[in-house]
């Protein structure tokens, strides 16, 4: 059995919720969690990959200037 997270997410794809289950496998996470977020849209990680859910790209790192700050 493998660890998942189930992630239901907000109208603007912020995280509301996280439920942290066992499964067998990809497809018993995904039905998990096709049930449990009924009509909300939702994220399954295993680890750090996505099995799948909403696209959300993670912020870009920015550099630091020489005063301490990004940008």
């Amino acid at each position: 059995m493998q660890t998942y997270e189930i992630r239901i997410l907000n109208d603007d794809l912020s995280t509301r919720v996280i439920v942290e289950q066992q499964y067998f496998g990809d497809s018993a996470a995904l039905r998990a969690a096709r049930a449990f977020a009924q009509a909300q849209r939702f994220e399954v990680w295993r680890g750090l990959t996505c099995v799948s859910g909403a696209a959300r790209r993670m912020p870009e790192a920015q550099p630091m200037n020489g005063t301490g700050t990004q940008g």
